[in-house]
């Protein structure tokens, strides 16, 4: 089934990711674009002086509930695959993998 949701997320979704930042109530929140327009993931990252910053993920439930409904899983079950597609497609694993690759997408 994750060949079939992949394909699905690659055609509605897109591939491609770009990073943008917004000033909001004294702090800074990002939003992960795909390349069609469609808000991937929100997060903000809170930095600390003693240890490395920590990123706050919230996912788009919109691309979780269009899973669920076109496949007929539970919403728990498509976020599950669209973590996978996207940890396939851009090799986000780790914490430390993520902050890496929102700088190298931030516009």
């Amino acid at each position: 089934m994750q060949k079939h949701i992949n394909t699905f997320l690659d055609q509605v979704v897109g591939r491609e990711i770009i990073c943008k930042s917004s000033y909001f109530v004294g702090r800074t929140f990002y939003r992960l674009y795909s390349n069609k327009g469609f808000i991937v993931a929100e997060f903000s990252i809170a930095g600390r002086k003693t240890s490395p910053p920590t990123i706050a993920l919230y996912r788009s439930k919109q691309i979780d509930r269009w899973v669920s409904g076109f496949f007929g899983i539970s919403i728990d079950e498509s976020h599950e695959h669209v973590v996978n597609w996207f940890d396939g497609i851009h090799g986000v694993k780790k914490p430390e993998d993520f902050r890496k690759y929102i700088y190298t997408r931030l516009i």
